[in-house]
C-alpha cells in the first residue's frame, strides 16, 4: 500500500497525461487544418468575386 501504490498511481497519471497530450495535438492540428482550409477557400472565393466584378465591369455586353 506504501511505495508501490504511489508508483502505480504515477504510472496511471503518466498514461492519462500522454493520452491527453496526444489527443490535444490531434485536436489542435485538426482545428488548425480546418481553419487553414476555411481561410484558403475564403481567399479563393474572394479572388473569384473580384475577378467576376472586374469581368462584369469591363464587359459592356453583360451590363444591360
Amino acid at each position: 500500500m506504501g511505495h508501490g501504490y504511489l508508483l502505480n498511481h504515477s504510472h496511471v497519471y503518466d498514461t492519462i497525461f500522454i493520452f491527453l497530450c496526444k489527443h490535444f495535438f490531434v485536436i489542435f492540428f485538426t482545428v488548425i487544418l480546418k481553419y487553414k482550409i476555411a481561410l484558403f477557400t475564403g481567399i479563393c472565393i474572394e479572388k473569384y468575386i473580384k475577378l467576376f466584378i472586374i469581368i462584369y465591369m469591363t464587359h459592356p455586353i453583360i451590363q444591360c
